[in-house]
């Protein structure tokens, strides 16, 4: 006995078909794509009334009715097909046979309409590619796009680092050669043996050399500090006071001054000026003449 939905599909044995039109019973195939075809196009269902299917050696009269599913978020459309069976007439499939060779037009007309409708199916499925196919021609411009700003910003970061590298290479040069001034000047300033502070303009000490030590008690601690609080060695001159006014007129100091231990010193004060004459503070020297003070006595 044929189950409720074989008087209308015929699944094949063998290797399963999922095309309903291929699996459609004689004389609803070609009522069937139409309609399929009619409701994708749209969003009601479409009804097909009195069609004709002959199963198990009879024809029933059924209604077709293809219902659009429309779901939420779904990208693809489904549809749900329902047959309506309006009577239990039934008649020989024979009888189907022989009214089919005595109208050949019928049957033409009936392929041509399977035709179409196959013909219609295929052109949706055209359009949905073609639409597929410009969304992608699309995103790969887009994409084309993207990459060519990423290129370019490849670029541009690479001459960027590049510019870096050398400027890091210049800046690494002028170091060097800075260091190597510093050092010059540094044992230049020790091999001299003369005692020389330099202040800024609060009068706080930035460096001074080894042989200061005869003035003043200084430790590497003590940059940073005011040179008034620090404790000299020479009680008969004010060395702040004197800094100070250098600083206010930018005249030069030289004069001559003794310490505790007896030995003298002459003190010269000069405005600090960088390269382009710009006053940053003063120098302070002292240079021993008590050889020279001693043949002077003499």
């Amino acid at each position: 006995m044929l189950r409720p939905i074989d008087r209308f599909l015929a699944v094949p044995s063998g290797e399963a078909s999922l095309n309903v039109l291929r699996i459609a019973r004689e004389g609803l195939r070609n009522k069937l794509a139409p309609a399929l075809s009619e409701a994708l196009k749209g969003t009601i269902p479409v009804t097909v009334e009195n069609v004709g299917v002959g199963s198990d050696g009879n024809i029933r009269t059924v209604d077709l009715i293809v219902q659009p599913i429309l779901e939420p978020g779904e990208t693809q459309r489904l549809m749900m097909i329902v047959f309506k069976e309006k009577s239990d007439f039934k008649a020989p499939v024979k009888k189907l046979e022989r009214a089919a060779a005595s109208a050949p037009k019928d049957a033409e007309r009936n392929f041509e309409q399977e035709l179409n409708a196959t013909k219609d199916h295929l052109q949706n499925t055209i359009e949905e590619l073609q639409t597929a196919n410009e969304e992608f021609q699309s995103t790969n411009e887009e994409l084309q796009s993207t990459n060519e700003e990423l290129e370019t910003s490849k670029e541009e970061l690479q001459s960027t680092n590049e510019e870096l590298v050398t400027v890091n290479s210049e800046l690494q040069h002028k170091i060097d050669q800075l260091t190597e001034t510093s050092n010059d000047v540094n044992n230049l300033l020790a091999s001299t043996e003369i005692a020389s502070v330099f202040l800024d303009m609060e009068l706080r000490i930035k460096r001074f050399t080894p042989a200061t030590a005869k003035i003043f008690r200084l430790l590497q601690t003590d940059i940073g500090r005011s040179i008034r609080d620090i404790t000299s060695n020479i009680t008969s001159f004010n060395v702040y006071a004197a800094a100070e006014d250098v600083l206010a007129t930018l005249i030069r100091k030289e004069v001559e001054v003794k310490n505790e231990d007896g030995r003298w010193f002459t003190l010269r004060i000069i405005p600090y000026r960088t390269m382009d004459n710009t006053i940053e503070g003063v120098v302070v020297t002292f240079i021993d003449i008590s050889d020279l003070k001693r043949i002077q006595m003499i």
